[in-house]
């Protein structure tokens, strides 16, 4: 709900009252689709409130070609003399990771001990959870690729493709995300950002800025106040500092969170959790102590 608004761990706004982006992206005059395959799963809740204010607003059934095939016909009817958002939610992989993959579609992984050390020796772990985690990432890979190929197809290339997880897993713990038992692993996401070389032209500086800030510190909370940026959009309680696009963007191993829960968060579906600064992050650390 921090990446789907304009509240964050940082400004104290409360979501519930704050404007989402596609109420943001709706008032700058885009046509605003969203294709869902976690909706029917997770029932009524913000995300889906947040979703059904788009022009268009579908939910198909997961793990199936459904999803592509929805997109696709977006893109078929789609006004090209006009700004379009297209967000579409995937499955992902939550666990159970086994009932994330289509019917029929494998992956066969290299799981000696030079790759997993002790792991290798529990096949019960290896085979019902590691494994088929790894295979939610590979099918999620091909998802992604599938859907540049039909936009190409149909040579409508975005301007701006961007992915991101909202959370992470912690595999080999086992804890998967219950964020009563919070670990970092749970908050190591991707961040992929792709622009067309239409847009860079147009943005020189601005891609440039983003090239070099590839390494940099960021939470997706700080997902609203990017895309805005990105969009050229301003006002609506845009705010450079939470864009990483910008050159007021101020998040860093100083002062960047994760799980910082507010007196807004609903006490029964969050538990009362600590503020974890990224920079305790064990892997941060490391690669902090490499430079």
């Amino acid at each position: 709900m921090h990446a789907l608004t304009s509240a964050n761990q940082y400004n104290g706004e409360n979501y519930h009252k704050a404007n989402s982006l596609i109420e943001i992206f709706n008032a700058a005059g885009f046509d605003t689709y969203w294709i869902d395959e976690q909706a029917r799963a997770l029932g009524d809740n913000p995300v889906n409130v947040i979703a059904s204010a788009s022009k268009k607003f579908k939910v198909v059934p997961p793990n199936t070609r459904a999803l592509l095939d929805e997109y696709q016909e977006v893109l078929n009817g789609l006004d090209t003399q006009k700004n379009n958002l297209i967000v579409l939610h995937l499955a992902g992989s939550h666990f159970d990771y086994k009932k994330r993959l289509p019917k029929g579609y494998s992956v066969q992984f290299d799981d000696s001990a030079g790759q997993l050390g002790e792991y290798a020796k529990d096949e019960n772990f290896v085979n019902d959870i590691l494994d088929p985690y790894d295979a939610t990432i590979h099918y999620t890979d091909h998802i992604l690729r599938e859907l540049n190929i039909s936009a190409e197809r149909a040579s409508l290339s975005p301007d701006l493709f961007i992915f991101f997880s909202d959370h992470g897993e912690d595999v080999f713990n086992e804890k998967f995300h219950h964020a009563s038992q919070f670990t970092y692993p749970m908050a190591r996401v991707p961040l992929l950002l792709n622009f067309s070389n239409k847009w860079a032209s147009q943005n020189a500086a601005k891609a440039e800025l983003l090239r070099k800030r590839v390494r940099n510190v960021f939470t997706l909370d700080m997902i609203y106040d990017t895309l805005l940026g990105l969009a050229g959009i301003r006002g609506h309680e845009y705010n450079s500092m939470y864009d990483i696009g910008s050159l007021d963007y101020k998040i860093n191993l100083d002062n960047a969170v994760t799980m910082a829960t507010g007196d807004e968060l609903n006490k029964n579906l969050y538990p009362k959790s600590s503020v974890f600064r990224i920079s305790d992050d064990t892997k941060i650390i490391a690669q902090e102590n490499i430079k």
